[in-house]
């Protein structure tokens, strides 16, 4: 099962976008991670592959790759353990102070997003008077 975020902000999304085209959806795990799904759906004209898996590579192979491509590991991997959304509340402590320290600004947009996610949990579960006097005192 897909994480909310993943199924709300990516999955849905994309199948939104492919309509009822036919599409083939290349899903990039490797053969050292099968225990992960990866993206499956039960729409007619999506044929979804696993070329890495189904070629035997693995995390070395996939370094092999990249480097004999001239790609070259992204940057981000200094200090991440996978890709992903900056702001994922599910990094390692580790990558949040990586992400300060190399990219600031962006540790800075990820704190203003989980304050709104926790004024947004506190509204929904009954706390709507510091929900409002907050939003008036952000406003001035």
């Amino acid at each position: 099962m897909a994480r909310w975020c993943t199924a709300d902000m990516k999955l849905q999304p994309f199948e939104k976008y492919i309509g009822d085209d036919a599409v083939t959806n290349y899903v990039g795990i490797r053969v050292d991670e099968q225990d992960r799904k990866g993206y499956m759906t039960s729409m007619k004209d999506v044929q979804t592959v696993f070329p890495f898996i189904e070629d035997g590579i693995d995390y070395n192979g996939v370094v092999k790759i990249l480097e004999e491509s001239g790609v070259g590991i992204p940057d981000y991997y200094k200090w991440r353990s996978r890709s992903g959304c900056y702001f994922c509340f599910y990094q390692r402590p580790s990558e949040w102070v990586g992400l300060k320290e190399n990219h600031p600004e962006l540790f800075e947009e990820a704190k203003k997003y989980e304050n709104m996610i926790k004024r947004l949990v506190s509204y929904l579960h009954g706390d709507k008077e510091s929900h409002w006097k907050n939003l008036k005192n952000q406003r001035g």
